[in-house]
């Protein structure tokens, strides 16, 4: 009876053994966004191994799709003849049109500057109230009529109007 018991819990402890292994994987590569890797796991853990490597396909088919819309989002805002800019406490994207009217040659130039750096000083607190409204959907003007400041001596009127979406992940 000793030994069966003894047999019992070296079975316990590999397979507790194995589990964990599973577990720190799956940890790992859910954490470092990998979800394309597997889990690599025999024997005890290869339910949890296959039921984790299923869920990861999932997401991983998921990520393709979501960077796919999201290419082909950027290449739809870029060709736009109008001026746009996606901001999410700082601009992630502007195409060229919205570049010139902030005096800037390059949209790249202006990645993860504030909408509200480039305002006039009357319009700061406008801008960045109704960009929190709009990002949290709380009620708010669908259009503001505000003036960019490209140089100090320069202003651009524009009207601004903002609409949340998803892009890269978040609103």
């Amino acid at each position: 009876a000793v030994v069966v018991l003894l047999g019992v819990v070296v079975w316990r402890e590999r397979r507790a053994a194995m589990l964990s292994r599973a577990a720190e994987q799956l940890d790992s590569i859910v954490r470092g966004g990998r979800f394309a890797e597997r889990v690599r796991n025999a024997g005890s853990a290869t339910p949890l191994a296959a039921n984790a490597n299923q869920l990861l396909e999932q997401i991983a088919i998921k990520e393709l799709l979501i960077s796919e819309r999201e290419r082909s989002l950027v290449g739809l805002l870029g060709g736009l003849h109008e001026a746009v800019a996606v901001h999410r406490e700082g601009i992630v994207f502007a195409n060229e049109r919205f570049a010139v009217l902030a005096g800037q040659g390059d949209p790249q130039q202006l990645v993860g500057k504030a909408m509200a750096e480039l305002v006039h000083p009357d319009y700061k607190d406008l801008v960045t109230d109704h960009l929190s409204r709009v990002l949290s959907v709380a009620p708010c003007l669908d259009r503001l009529e505000i003036e960019l400041q490209p140089q100090r001596d320069q202003t651009a009127r524009i009207e601004l109007s903002a609409v949340r979406i998803d892009y890269q992940g978040g609103p």
